[in-house]
Protein backbone atom coordinates (compact mmCIF):
# COMPACT_ATOMS: atom_id res chain seq x y z
CA UNK A 1 0.00 0.00 0.00
CA UNK A 2 1.84 3.63 -1.03
CA UNK A 3 2.62 6.08 1.47
CA UNK A 4 -1.28 7.89 -0.22
CA UNK A 5 -3.79 5.11 0.18
CA UNK A 6 -2.56 5.01 4.33
CA UNK A 7 -2.89 8.86 4.79
CA UNK A 8 -6.17 8.60 2.37
CA UNK A 9 -7.55 6.27 4.54
CA UNK A 10 -6.45 7.66 7.84
CA UNK A 11 -8.32 11.03 6.92
CA UNK A 12 -11.06 8.76 5.70
CA UNK A 13 -11.48 6.85 9.26
CA UNK A 14 -11.00 10.43 10.99
CA UNK A 15 -13.86 11.60 8.62
CA UNK A 16 -16.08 8.28 10.09
CA UNK A 17 -15.29 9.12 13.50
CA UNK A 18 -16.08 12.87 13.50
CA UNK A 19 -19.38 11.66 11.73
CA UNK A 20 -20.13 8.88 14.65
CA UNK A 21 -19.53 11.52 17.33
CA UNK A 22 -21.62 13.95 15.64
CA UNK A 23 -24.65 11.53 15.39
CA UNK A 24 -23.84 10.44 19.17
CA UNK A 25 -24.12 14.28 20.65
CA UNK A 26 -26.55 15.49 17.75
CA UNK A 27 -24.62 18.31 16.68
CA UNK A 28 -26.61 19.47 13.91
CA UNK A 29 -24.46 22.08 13.17
CA UNK A 30 -21.44 19.58 13.06
CA UNK A 31 -19.22 22.64 14.00
CA UNK A 32 -17.67 20.95 16.43
CA UNK A 33 -15.96 18.09 14.81
CA UNK A 34 -15.35 18.33 11.34
CA UNK A 35 -13.84 22.08 11.11
CA UNK A 36 -10.52 20.99 12.75
CA UNK A 37 -10.43 17.89 9.82
CA UNK A 38 -10.76 20.66 7.72
CA UNK A 39 -8.14 22.99 9.48
CA UNK A 40 -6.06 19.79 9.60
CA UNK A 41 -6.30 18.28 5.98
CA UNK A 42 -7.92 21.26 3.50
CA UNK A 43 -10.61 21.13 1.38
CA UNK A 44 -10.23 17.44 1.03
CA UNK A 45 -13.78 15.91 -0.47
CA UNK A 46 -13.80 12.78 1.51
CA UNK A 47 -14.53 14.96 4.39
CA UNK A 48 -17.55 16.55 2.60
CA UNK A 49 -18.41 13.26 1.33
CA UNK A 50 -18.42 11.79 5.08
CA UNK A 51 -19.61 15.37 6.65
CA UNK A 52 -22.96 14.68 3.89
CA UNK A 53 -23.07 11.31 4.91
CA UNK A 54 -23.09 12.68 8.78
CA UNK A 55 -26.06 15.58 7.91
CA UNK A 56 -27.99 13.13 6.01
CA UNK A 57 -28.39 10.57 9.17
CA UNK A 58 -28.85 13.39 11.00
CA UNK A 59 -32.46 14.18 9.21
CA UNK A 60 -30.75 17.27 7.50
CA UNK A 61 -31.16 16.02 3.77
CA UNK A 62 -31.31 19.84 1.99
CA UNK A 63 -27.87 20.24 3.64
CA UNK A 64 -26.82 16.85 2.68
CA UNK A 65 -27.76 17.01 -0.59
CA UNK A 66 -25.45 20.45 -1.33
CA UNK A 67 -22.27 18.89 0.38
CA UNK A 68 -23.23 15.72 -2.03
CA UNK A 69 -22.96 17.56 -4.82
CA UNK A 70 -20.12 19.39 -4.08
CA UNK A 71 -18.20 15.73 -3.49
CA UNK A 72 -19.66 14.35 -7.11
CA UNK A 73 -18.74 17.62 -9.20
CA UNK A 74 -16.47 16.39 -11.94
CA UNK A 75 -13.96 18.68 -11.78
CA UNK A 76 -13.69 20.07 -8.10
CA UNK A 77 -15.30 17.18 -6.65
CA UNK A 78 -13.89 13.68 -5.36
CA UNK A 79 -10.54 12.59 -7.10
CA UNK A 80 -11.75 9.38 -7.74
CA UNK A 81 -14.67 8.52 -10.60
CA UNK A 82 -16.17 5.91 -8.49
CA UNK A 83 -16.34 8.05 -5.41
CA UNK A 84 -18.09 10.13 -7.34
CA UNK A 85 -20.37 7.91 -8.90
CA UNK A 86 -21.42 7.07 -4.80
CA UNK A 87 -21.63 10.55 -4.03
CA UNK A 88 -23.98 11.16 -7.17
CA UNK A 89 -26.21 8.20 -6.34
CA UNK A 90 -26.48 10.09 -2.88
CA UNK A 91 -27.34 13.24 -4.40
CA UNK A 92 -30.05 11.43 -6.07
CA UNK A 93 -31.37 8.73 -4.55
CA UNK A 94 -34.28 10.69 -2.78
CA UNK A 95 -35.17 12.98 -5.92
CA UNK A 96 -34.58 10.68 -8.93
CA UNK A 97 -35.85 7.65 -11.04
CA UNK A 98 -32.57 6.25 -10.32
CA UNK A 99 -32.39 4.05 -13.98
CA UNK A 100 -28.51 4.60 -14.08
CA UNK A 101 -28.07 2.36 -11.36
CA UNK A 102 -27.51 -1.29 -11.21
CA UNK A 103 -29.67 -3.13 -8.32
CA UNK A 104 -26.19 -4.36 -7.25
CA UNK A 105 -24.72 -0.93 -6.94
CA UNK A 106 -27.73 0.28 -4.74
CA UNK A 107 -27.42 -2.33 -2.62
CA UNK A 108 -23.98 -2.15 -1.82
CA UNK A 109 -24.29 1.79 -1.10
CA UNK A 110 -27.49 1.33 0.56
CA UNK A 111 -25.96 -1.37 3.19
CA UNK A 112 -22.91 1.47 3.55
CA UNK A 113 -25.26 4.10 4.50
CA UNK A 114 -26.68 2.02 7.06
CA UNK A 115 -23.92 1.09 8.46
CA UNK A 116 -23.43 5.12 9.39
CA UNK A 117 -26.91 5.11 11.19
CA UNK A 118 -25.28 2.55 13.49
CA UNK A 119 -23.72 4.95 15.83
CA UNK A 120 -23.64 2.91 19.00
CA UNK A 121 -20.89 0.15 17.68
CA UNK A 122 -17.91 0.59 18.43
CA UNK A 123 -15.61 2.91 16.26
CA UNK A 124 -12.68 0.37 15.20
CA UNK A 125 -16.40 -2.23 14.67
CA UNK A 126 -18.10 0.27 12.79
CA UNK A 127 -15.07 1.83 11.10
CA UNK A 128 -14.44 -2.00 9.43
CA UNK A 129 -17.90 -2.48 8.58
CA UNK A 130 -17.69 0.65 6.42
CA UNK A 131 -14.40 -0.09 5.24
CA UNK A 132 -15.09 -3.51 4.18
CA UNK A 133 -18.17 -2.67 2.39
CA UNK A 134 -17.10 0.15 0.35
CA UNK A 135 -14.69 -2.54 -1.64
CA UNK A 136 -17.21 -5.87 -0.96
CA UNK A 137 -17.13 -6.17 -4.78
CA UNK A 138 -13.30 -5.88 -5.70
CA UNK A 139 -12.37 -7.80 -2.77
CA UNK A 140 -15.17 -9.76 -1.76
CA UNK A 141 -13.04 -12.88 0.17
CA UNK A 142 -11.50 -10.53 2.10
CA UNK A 143 -14.80 -7.61 3.30
CA UNK A 144 -16.65 -10.90 3.51
CA UNK A 145 -13.92 -12.47 6.50
CA UNK A 146 -14.12 -9.14 8.21
CA UNK A 147 -18.03 -8.94 8.08
CA UNK A 148 -17.08 -12.20 10.10
CA UNK A 149 -14.75 -10.99 12.18
CA UNK A 150 -17.62 -7.56 12.96
CA UNK A 151 -19.39 -10.47 14.50
CA UNK A 152 -17.04 -12.18 16.30
CA UNK A 153 -15.55 -8.98 17.93
CA UNK A 154 -19.44 -7.71 19.06
CA UNK A 155 -19.93 -10.81 20.62
CA UNK A 156 -16.78 -10.04 22.97
CA UNK A 157 -17.78 -6.78 23.56
CA UNK A 158 -21.51 -6.96 24.06
CA UNK A 159 -22.02 -10.17 25.10
CA UNK A 160 -18.84 -10.80 27.10
CA UNK A 161 -18.43 -13.67 25.83
CA UNK A 162 -14.58 -15.31 26.90
CA UNK A 163 -12.36 -17.40 24.60
CA UNK A 164 -10.96 -18.86 27.71
CA UNK A 165 -14.30 -20.52 27.63
CA UNK A 166 -15.59 -23.65 25.86
CA UNK A 167 -17.30 -21.22 23.36
CA UNK A 168 -14.08 -21.04 21.75
CA UNK A 169 -15.38 -21.19 18.10
CA UNK A 170 -17.81 -18.59 16.92
CA UNK A 171 -20.32 -20.88 15.77
CA UNK A 172 -20.97 -22.02 19.36
CA UNK A 173 -20.35 -18.58 21.00
CA UNK A 174 -23.76 -17.71 18.45
CA UNK A 175 -25.53 -20.53 19.91
CA UNK A 176 -25.13 -20.08 22.73
CA UNK A 177 -26.24 -16.33 22.87
CA UNK A 178 -29.09 -16.56 19.72
CA UNK A 179 -30.26 -19.90 19.64
CA UNK A 180 -34.29 -19.41 20.09
CA UNK A 181 -34.25 -15.79 21.60
CA UNK A 182 -34.36 -13.55 17.78
CA UNK A 183 -36.44 -14.33 15.05
CA UNK A 184 -35.84 -16.51 11.81
CA UNK A 185 -35.02 -14.11 9.60
CA UNK A 186 -31.90 -12.87 11.98
CA UNK A 187 -30.64 -16.11 13.17
CA UNK A 188 -30.32 -17.19 9.36
CA UNK A 189 -28.39 -13.88 8.51
CA UNK A 190 -26.15 -14.60 11.69
CA UNK A 191 -25.63 -18.07 10.09
CA UNK A 192 -25.34 -16.39 6.46
CA UNK A 193 -22.47 -14.45 7.67
CA UNK A 194 -21.06 -17.55 9.49
CA UNK A 195 -21.03 -19.85 6.78
CA UNK A 196 -19.76 -17.46 4.06
CA UNK A 197 -17.12 -15.73 6.34
CA UNK A 198 -15.54 -19.38 6.68
CA UNK A 199 -15.75 -19.99 3.28
CA UNK A 200 -14.22 -16.77 2.23
CA UNK A 201 -11.35 -17.67 4.42
CA UNK A 202 -10.93 -21.30 3.99
CA UNK A 203 -12.88 -21.70 0.35
CA UNK A 204 -12.08 -24.97 -0.75
CA UNK A 205 -11.88 -28.24 1.34
CA UNK A 206 -9.32 -30.06 2.32
CA UNK A 207 -8.07 -32.71 0.02
CA UNK A 208 -6.75 -35.82 1.94
CA UNK A 209 -3.69 -37.31 0.49
CA UNK A 210 -4.08 -40.52 -1.53
CA UNK A 211 -1.17 -43.06 -2.06
CA UNK A 212 -0.07 -42.37 -5.69
CA UNK A 213 -1.33 -38.72 -5.88
CA UNK A 214 1.42 -36.74 -6.86
CA UNK A 215 1.75 -32.56 -4.68
CA UNK A 216 0.09 -31.49 -8.06
CA UNK A 217 -3.17 -33.58 -8.22
CA UNK A 218 -3.51 -33.66 -4.30
CA UNK A 219 -3.42 -29.28 -4.22
CA UNK A 220 -6.12 -29.27 -7.20
CA UNK A 221 -9.24 -27.49 -5.49
CA UNK A 222 -12.34 -29.57 -5.76
CA UNK A 223 -15.15 -27.75 -8.07
CA UNK A 224 -18.51 -26.24 -6.59
CA UNK A 225 -20.80 -24.36 -7.48
CA UNK A 226 -18.96 -21.16 -6.05
CA UNK A 227 -16.12 -21.78 -7.90
CA UNK A 228 -14.47 -22.52 -11.46
CA UNK A 229 -10.57 -22.76 -10.33
CA UNK A 230 -8.88 -20.25 -8.28
CA UNK A 231 -9.82 -17.55 -7.49
CA UNK A 232 -13.15 -17.92 -5.57
CA UNK A 233 -15.97 -16.61 -7.50
CA UNK A 234 -18.54 -14.73 -6.79
CA UNK A 235 -22.12 -13.44 -8.23
CA UNK A 236 -23.75 -10.55 -7.08
CA UNK A 237 -26.16 -12.34 -6.25
CA UNK A 238 -23.93 -14.13 -3.60
CA UNK A 239 -22.61 -10.37 -2.38
CA UNK A 240 -26.22 -9.06 -2.13
CA UNK A 241 -27.54 -11.94 -0.25
CA UNK A 242 -24.16 -11.15 2.45
CA UNK A 243 -24.98 -7.79 2.10
CA UNK A 244 -28.64 -8.35 3.21
CA UNK A 245 -27.44 -10.70 5.85
CA UNK A 246 -24.46 -8.21 7.50
CA UNK A 247 -27.16 -5.37 7.33
CA UNK A 248 -29.03 -7.14 9.48
CA UNK A 249 -26.43 -8.49 11.84
CA UNK A 250 -24.78 -5.05 12.78
CA UNK A 251 -28.26 -3.09 13.20
CA UNK A 252 -28.41 -6.52 15.84
CA UNK A 253 -25.10 -5.54 17.40
CA UNK A 254 -26.08 -1.77 17.57
CA UNK A 255 -28.88 -2.37 19.36
CA UNK A 256 -27.16 -4.50 22.09
CA UNK A 257 -24.37 -1.61 21.68
CA UNK A 258 -26.75 1.01 23.08
CA UNK A 259 -28.32 -1.16 26.02
CA UNK A 260 -24.03 -2.13 26.92
CA UNK A 261 -21.56 -0.21 25.00
CA UNK A 262 -22.11 2.99 26.42
CA UNK A 263 -18.76 3.65 28.30
CA UNK A 264 -16.70 1.73 26.17
CA UNK A 265 -17.70 3.89 23.27
CA UNK A 266 -17.24 7.17 25.36
CA UNK A 267 -13.69 6.44 26.40
CA UNK A 268 -12.40 5.12 23.10
CA UNK A 269 -14.42 8.29 20.81
CA UNK A 270 -13.31 10.24 24.07
CA UNK A 271 -16.95 12.17 24.30
CA UNK A 272 -19.91 12.87 27.00
CA UNK A 273 -22.80 11.62 26.48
Amino acid sequence: MSKEDIEWRYIWKECVDAGQKSILLKDENLEKFFPQLYKEYGDDKMITFEKAITFECLGKIYKANELYKQSCDEENGLPVEHWRKRARYYSERNTANLVNYTDYFQKQWNVYFNLHTYAFLHPHIRYLAISSVSRVNNEPEMAVVIFRTCLEICLELYWSLSIEKNDFYLREKVNTVFSGKVDNKLEKAMNTILNEGNLAAHPFKKIKFEKGQNQQSRNKPPKTNRTKEKPFKYENTDISKILDAFDNVMKYCNSQAEKTGKSILCRDLEILF
